[in-house]
């Protein structure tokens, strides 16, 4: 299923320090990744294993890292996230999967992960104009997400482990602002 490219959603993203994750299922995914880190500065996707963190299996993403020039392919995309959007981007471009301005927020985040080899979570929240009961209303949602790098080498970001936290009703708001509820 495609997705509108030019809606009138709002984004904006709040970034925070890694320490302040709320979230009991990412504080323990951090936890996870540092000791995967094995005084590197960062794991590499051999060394994760998904069966370690099932509690947080519908809402991961993994991304793989294109260079020359940067760019992300979804690789993995969990069946919550999947549920919540309305399509399965699994293998396109970044670039090919969503609204505009919203992409260009989360790409950024993205190449913040590559260029600082470090993890980097933030607040995302978007706000769209509803008409649905007769009278415009704005509405705004909210979820985090935690973005992990990972390294076969355990130097150069080759892929970006994801988690996403939200409650319940993102997902069918996400759906009614981007026309692609089912």
């Amino acid at each position: 299923m495609s997705v509108p490219h030019d809606l009138p959603l709002r984004f904006r993203s709040l970034e925070l320090p890694v320490e302040h994750v709320e979230d009991a299922r990412l504080r323990a995914l951090v936890t996870y990744w540092h000791h995967k880190c094995a005084g590197r500065r960062m794991p590499a996707r051999r060394e994760i294993e998904p069966a370690d963190f099932r509690d947080l299996m519908g809402r991961i993403l993994l991304l793989d890292v294109l260079r020359d020039p940067l760019r992300f392919r979804f690789r993995l995309v969990g069946t919550l996230l999947v549920e919540a959007i309305g399509f399965d981007p699994t293998g396109k471009l970044t670039t090919e999967a969503g609204p505009r301005g919203y992409l260009d927020e989360v790409e950024g985040h993205y190449r913040a992960v590559v260029e600082r080899r470090a993890p980097i979570y933030h607040r995302i929240t978007f706000d769209w104009v509803s008409t649905e009961m007769g009278v415009p209303a704005t509405l705004q949602r909210d979820y985090v997400r935690l973005l992990l790098p990972l390294a076969d080498d355990g130097e150069n970001v080759d892929m970006i482990l994801a988690a996403s936290v939200s409650d319940a009703s993102w997902g069918l708001a996400w759906r009614k602002a981007t026309g692609t509820e089912r």
